[in-house]
């Protein structure tokens, strides 16, 4: 039966899931089963004139009685920019055969293996200055101008030349996530975008968050995030999107990263969506893997300027030059980054020094780590003779922070020797 060969399919992809990095390219039509096959990869690349979706367009027609063409059911536009179920859109399979190449170039054989180090180079000239960058948005603020700025202009200045290789771009574009290297060791970087929806989390942010953490941590990849958070918009569309299942997930992810993690608050970061964001307060016993930073010209507080008068002082309403006093009050009592320092809940980085602090701690983060996974290695190698059952690497993360003894008393359970 079909139906029957596409559960092993299903069967063999889950199987290497999350062991090897898998790809899928839709080239043409792709429906059913085939389509299922290829959203349970990884990564999903889509040409254009190709189409993904549960069934065709014939089908719907004679079930339903609705005409639908091909992009409007499953279209290279909709999966990558509303739906996200891919990851990349190109015009034609040359691209495509490119793109892999260079996604792979990122990632281990397997996650038995580290993901490739490369030789790079220090960028010839000045890097931009992230000092006048953020001096400037924050005086536009105060003059109700555009505050705005690129986040990959961050990006660009902190990671090793012509490295950085977005992921999922056109989709929730108010988080940029990508890869890049750093000392020639490859990492993931997620960062708020504040140019879309002021940098604010999305449900489907949430989840595009979620999904490349995921994928970061499987295969070896430290973790740099770049935090300039407003907070959750809260709509009743984001309501109707699941947006507290999907940021409740993503605050579910964060700390169980198994990699090195590395935040640098860069502006903004308020509220729950800080927390999201890797912050400090996320953290777990791995924290040796994890350093947090933040520029003395940041904000972390639990609510903006316009809010925080009403949550703090009560203040609700009077004229405009009440409430502008009341947040000028509330701007200098609470947005700074005073009593994150004090705490040490990050600690205290000049803007011009971000590239120097990556270039720092990533490699020795790293090194930290690949000696910390290897002696999970063998002591998992253990567990299994000593349990005569078959632990797989997958579990060993699902469990990473329970103690080894624990988990081989979970095996001689389930029936080992």
């Amino acid at each position: 039966m079909v139906m029957d060969i596409f559960g092993r399919i299903f069967t063999q992809i889950n199987e290497i899931s999350g062991r090897i990095p898998t790809l899928s390219i839709i080239s043409g039509l792709n429906a059913g089963g085939a389509a299922y096959a290829s959203v349970m990869t990884d990564t999903v690349i889509m040409i254009d004139g190709s189409m993904m979706a549960v069934t065709g367009p014939v089908v719907i027609k004679v079930a339903t009685g609705e005409e639908v063409s091909p992009d409007e059911m499953g279209g290279a536009q909709l999966h990558a920019e509303k739906s996200g179920e891919a990851h990349y859109r190109v015009p034609d399979y040359p691209t495509a055969a490119q793109l892999v190449k260079r996604y792979f170039s990122y990632l281990p054989q397997s996650m038995f293996d580290f993901p490739p180090q490369a030789q790079t180079w220090e960028r010839s000239g000045a890097r931009p200055d992230l000092r006048a960058i953020v001096t400037s948005a924050r005086k536009n603020a105060r003059l109700k101008r555009n505050a705005n700025w690129d986040v990959r202009t961050f990006i660009d200045a902190a990671v090793d030349v012509d490295t950085w290789f977005e992921y999922h771009e056109s989709f929730a574009p108010s988080v940029v996530v990508g890869f890049a290297r750093v000392a020639g060791v490859p990492v993931s970087i997620i960062a708020n975008q504040r140019s879309v929806l002021g940098g604010s989390m999305t449900a489907a942010s949430s989840s595009k968050v979620t999904r490349f953490l995921r994928l970061a941590n499987t295969y070896h990849l430290p973790v740099i995030t770049l935090v300039d958070v407003p907070g959750f918009i809260a709509t009743q569309a984001e309501s109707e999107g699941q947006i507290l299942s999907k940021g409740a997930a993503l605050l579910m992810m964060y700390p169980n990263v198994m990699v090195p993690q590395i935040s640098v608050v860069i502006d903004m970061a308020f509220g729950g969506a800080y927390c999201a964001m890797g912050s400090s307060t996320t953290e777990t016993e791995r924290s040796r893997f994890c350093h947090h930073y933040g520029f003395p010209t940041g904000q972390i507080a639990v609510v903006g300027k316009e809010a925080g008068p009403f949550f703090t002082y009560g203040f609700n309403g009077g004229d405009a030059v009440m409430r502008n006093r009341q947040q000028q009050r509330y701007e200098t009592e609470y947005l700074n980054m005073d009593m994150a320092f004090a705490k040490e809940f990050v600690v205290p980085l000049e803007p011009e020094d971000l590239r120097k602090r990556l270039l720092e701690d990533v490699p020795k983060l790293y090194a930290s780590y690949q000696n910390y996974w290897r002696k999970l290695a063998k002591e998992l190698k253990l567990v299994q003779e000593k349990c005569h059952y078959p632990v797989s690497y997958t579990h060993l993360r699902a469990h990473e922070t329970t103690s080894l003894i624990s988990y081989a008393v979970f095996c001689l359970k389930r029936g080992g020797g």
